[in-house]
């Protein structure tokens, strides 16, 4: 992912960033947090496509070891709070102009990418000759910004020693993979820059306190990989919260997707990120 349009996923995502008002700080021992994350929808590349949805449930401790949960509204949104999750959705929503302006994006970033290719090598290990996937660049954003919002918000809570990241099976090109590796690995260090923006808030340097006990590496795995039935669960969750948000929004794209989650004290939050995948690379960043 270009630095450029990291930064602007980043400057979205903080406009909402507050912390999770019902969950108590711990008292500072680190512990680790699970995430998990799944989507609803294709990703669209078109005006008439539907809407894409990035969901992600985040805990401060393993999700129960379950065989069955009901698929019902009620008691997935019942499972959430039981667990303490923090849920976050990042969504696409396509519109007259939306394809020729994302097409003209990918365009930008394949010049940008091909010109640091042949004059130097770079990028090798995250662009070929055939370019970025559209729709692998439409998942990465979404995904990534809901990534960056739970673990952000988590910080809030008390430090963090570990981040196992937990996604559902995707079928991504060998340079998507790797780009969408190595950006969610720096997920911690672009939300201390940005936290440091604001020396006088209170919310942000209680957010560091949590980021500083982040370790340079995360591990990510993949349903395809994992075999353990806690962590498989805890992907059931991401899912169904994905498939409930995603069947609310195509009903009515007026309404927050995540209602059926906040009006039962879930901690839960929703971000348009349709703005940062259509904004040209040569514009200024929306403040």
């Amino acid at each position: 992912m270009p630095a450029l349009l990291e930064d602007r996923l980043y400057r979205h995502v903080m406009k909402s960033f507050r912390p999770p008002p019902s969950l108590v700080p711990s008292d500072g021992m680190t512990t680790p947090l699970f995430v998990f994350g799944d989507e609803y929808g294709t990703m669209p590349v078109k005006d008439n496509d539907g809407p894409f949805l990035a969901a992600v449930v985040a805990m401060r401790s393993p999700p129960p070891v379950e065989t069955e949960t009901s698929g019902h509204r009620e008691r997935v949104a019942d499972k959430l709070r039981e667990v303490g999750a923090l849920v976050h959705v990042a969504y696409a929503i396509p519109s007259d102009g939306y394809g020729e302006m994302l097409q003209a994006k990918i365009a930008s970033i394949n010049a940008l990418a091909r010109t640091n290719f042949q004059k130097d090598g770079r990028n090798s290990s995250f662009w070929n000759e055939y370019g970025v996937p559209i729709r692998n660049h439409v998942w990465q954003t979404c995904m990534g910004a809901s990534l960056a919002a739970v673990m952000g918000s988590a910080a809030f809570t008390g430090p963090i020693e570990q981040v196992h990241v937990h996604l559902d099976q995707k079928t991504l090109s060998k340079e998507s993979l790797a780009t969408f590796s190595v950006a969610v690995g720096r997920i911690p260090e672009r939300l201390k820059e940005k936290l440091l923006q604001f020396p006088g808030s209170v919310d942000a340097r209680r957010a560091l306190e949590g980021l500083r006990a982040y370790p340079p590496r995360l591990t990510v795995t993949w349903k395809e990989k994992e075999e353990r039935q806690e962590f498989a669960f805890g992907l059931k969750l991401a899912h169904l919260v994905a498939d409930i948000a995603g069947k609310a929004f195509e009903a009515s794209r007026k309404n927050d997707p995540l209602e059926f989650l906040t009006t039962r004290r879930v901690e839960a939050k929703s971000t348009d990120m349709t703005p940062v995948l259509l904004q040209d690379l040569t514009n200024r960043p929306r403040p």
